[in-house]
């Protein structure tokens, strides 16, 4: 995986944990998404990546659930 991405996936992962947002909103509005995107990031994700990094930054944000959920 490009690094590029993997870095704006953990930031938009870390916004959205923050937010208290989990990887359900990434099912969202793509209009959302890409509010999300430009404000996690300070800038729109390029085209060809959006899909990809959506798709990580839910699996990081479901790791990090189950994470929560086994060290409560």
């Amino acid at each position: 995986m490009d690094e590029q991405l993997m870095t704006a996936a953990k930031t938009l992962a870390r916004w959205c944990y923050n937010r208290g947002v989990d990887e359900r909103v990434l099912g969202c509005r793509e209009q959302l998404l890409k509010a999300a995107v430009d404000q996690a990031l300070g800038r729109p994700a390029p085209a060809h990546l959006e899909h990809a990094l959506w798709q990580q930054t839910a699996t990081l944000l479901r790791q990090r659930r189950d994470w929560d959920r086994d060290h409560q």
